[in-house]
């Protein structure tokens, strides 16, 4: 499973193909950058995601789902942004 978020000047349809290359169960969220792409943009080409634009019920969901990977990807602005609110506490 995959929780994903991206900022608006990567490409994230041809980033999502990919990851839909390793898994059927992506969510997709946002978090606080201005550059962020909305979850309405990419809902447009992937409408069959999980989308919660709130990080904390993102992260809870996926944590529910109790699978035997999770992957945390996107831009790097993301997995800092990450990384410092939920392991450097």
């Amino acid at each position: 499973m995959i929780l994903l978020s991206i900022l608006s000047n990567k490409d994230y349809q041809a980033f999502i193909e990919e990851m839909l290359k390793i898994t059927d169960l992506i969510i997709v969220t946002e978090f606080l950058d201005p550059r962020v792409t909305k979850i309405k943009d990419i809902k447009k080409t992937f409408p069959n995601l999980i989308y919660l634009k709130d990080l904390d019920e993102a992260y809870k969901m996926m944590l529910s789902l109790n699978k035997d990977y999770n992957l945390i990807t996107g831009s790097i602005h993301f997995i800092g942004y990450f990384k410092n609110k939920y392991f450097n506490k």
